[in-house]
């Protein structure tokens, strides 16, 4: 009997009405309850009705509800058609034509522009004003230069609607490899004239490509790339140089240790394999014949290693240098062996080896070998520090007062001495001092010359730093060129020495 109260109302008059009961309206589910029971085919015929009675009254109820359901839709639809036809203004937006992305997207620079970012920024404003992926192609042609739509149009017709082909032709063509992606991403540098978000979205997107290069599409991926990565950096010039060919293509780390323990166990038996044995009889002939033959060989290659030059024809006089340190001709003072054998320490390493033999000079050549010993020499007690060198460089109305740096790869000047002074400029360096501080400079070429009536003026390139101490340091190479430009401008005749072994 529980069943009867989960029947609705109307459910209970019906199966009354089935059982030949009288009832109304107004009776409540009690009083129709308790004539439901009441009847005499209560047992037999109430449950199975009472199912079959609400099985009909939920599927009337479904059919009306989506009969409504479609009323509705129709009826939203009629209104919509009607609105649409006094008011066009109100209909749903179109999708953005290929026009309006053209407008937002500026000109390729095929010289100065990063054909990373400029893809980058077009596939993201692609996506933020909604143009199909299909239509990326045209839009990308227009902000191409010709010689870049000219290498598109050559891709086959069924390929040309295809913008991730397209991309993949473009970064061939400007040689952007996953390799290459990474060592932008490595040793990428900020521009000062940029800000930091700049240089976080450049590098990023360095990243993505390699990432999207090498095919990394999850955690397990990415971490196999990184531990090849770091594997890459211990291995061996020499063994790198046999992989050159696919160096590149790992990124699994196992797969890359199996090729390196494969040629390391091979590379031994290679060696044994290329040197030829020499097999020698047990007679007395073929073991003076080896000798003979051996000390041939001997002999020659001793002649070979004391050979002097072949004397060629007689060429035109050309320049050379002169040392400012000890004045003899052929050599310059950065690498002034009487200027360096000054500066004696007990830990000096001496690299050059001179043999005891007397030879006939027949031209300028020094032989020389290097030796992996080190040989010292004592230093004397009343050795002093070497005092620095300066020179007076004049830069357009200024007098610097300049050290002379053979330790330095570019001159640099003081900032605020040579304002104004600049005759072209040339970027930007990174400098650092012998204690490791580092600055960025700007460089810049100057007209400098020796402050005296002999030379000339010289355009050098400097970095102009803010921290410098001094007026400015010279490098040797800079200050040799203010020097040779005496020559120029007063060609007087000097008297050449040579100096012969053995005299």
């Amino acid at each position: 009997m529980a069943f009867l109260g989960k029947a609705k109302k109307q459910d209970l008059v019906l199966l009354a009405e089935e059982l030949g009961q009288k009832v109304s309206d107004k009776m409540t589910n009690i009083e129709l309850r308790n004539i439901i029971i009441g009847s005499k085919d209560y047992e037999e015929f109430v449950r199975d009705q009472l199912s079959v009675i609400l099985e009909e009254r939920l599927e009337r109820e479904s059919k009306e509800k989506i009969q409504q359901q479609r009323e509705f839709e129709l009826e939203k639809t009629r209104l919509e058609i009607e609105r649409s036809r006094f008011d066009p203004e109100n209909l749903s937006p179109l999708k953005t034509s290929v026009s309006d992305l053209i407008k937002i997207i500026p000109n390729f620079d095929i010289r100065d522009g990063d054909i990373v970012l400029f893809l980058t920024l077009f596939e993201r404003q692609a996506k933020r004003i909604g143009v199909e992926k299909t239509n990326w192609v045209s839009a990308l042609l227009a902000r191409m230069p010709p010689d870049i739509t000219q290498l598109i149009a050559r891709e086959s017709e069924d390929k040309f609607d295809n913008y991730d082909y397209i991309k993949g032709v473009l970064l061939k063509r400007f040689k952007m490899s996953p390799e290459t992606f990474r060592q932008k991403f490595m040793k990428h540098q900020r521009i000062p004239a940029r800000s930091w978000r700049d240089f976080v979205f450049e590098i990023t997107s360095y990243f993505e490509e390699w990432l999207d290069g090498m095919k990394v599409r999850d955690f397990k991926s990415l971490k196999d790339l990184i531990i090849t990565d770091q594997l890459k950096k211990r291995v061996p010039e020499e063994i790198r140089e046999h992989f050159v060919d696919e160096w590149a293509k790992f990124y699994e780390p196992s797969v890359l240790a199996d090729k390196l323990d494969g040629y390391e166990s091979v590379r031994p038996s290679v060696k044994k394999t290329s040197q030829p044995e020499m097999s020698l009889s047990n007679t007395s002939d073929s073991r003076s014949n080896f000798k003979k033959e051996h000390a041939i060989i001997k002999n020659d290659i001793q002649s070979q290693r004391y050979k002097l030059p072949f004397k060629q024809e007689p060429k035109q006089p050309t320049f050379k240098p002169t040392c400012y340190s000890c004045g003899r001709v052929g050599h310059t003072s950065r690498v002034c062996h009487a200027k360096n054998h000054k500066k004696t320490s007990p830990t000096r390493q001496i690299n050059a080896v001179e043999t005891n033999e007397r030879f006939q000079e027949q031209s300028s050549a020094i032989l020389t070998a290097k030796v992996a010993i080190p040989v010292y020499s004592p230093a004397k007690e009343d050795e002093k520090i070497d005092e620095l060198q300066f020179v007076h460089i004049k830069c357009g109305n200024e007098i610097l007062k300049a050290v002379i740096d053979t330790g330095a790869q570019i001159s640099v000047v003081r900032a605020d001495v040579v304002e104004g002074q600049s005759v072209d400029s040339g970027g930007t360096i990174q400098i650092m001092s012998a204690f490791g501080e580092r600055e960025v400079t700007e460089l810049k070429i100057f007209n400098l010359k020796i402050d005296d009536s002999r030379h000339g003026v010289v355009p050098i390139m400097c970095a102009v730093s803010k921290r410098l101490v001094n007026d400015m340091l010279v490098c040797s190479s800079a200050y040799e060129a203010l020097l040779e430009n005496a020559r120029a401008v007063y060609s007087q005749p000097r008297k050449l020495l040579r100096i012969f072994k053995g005299s």
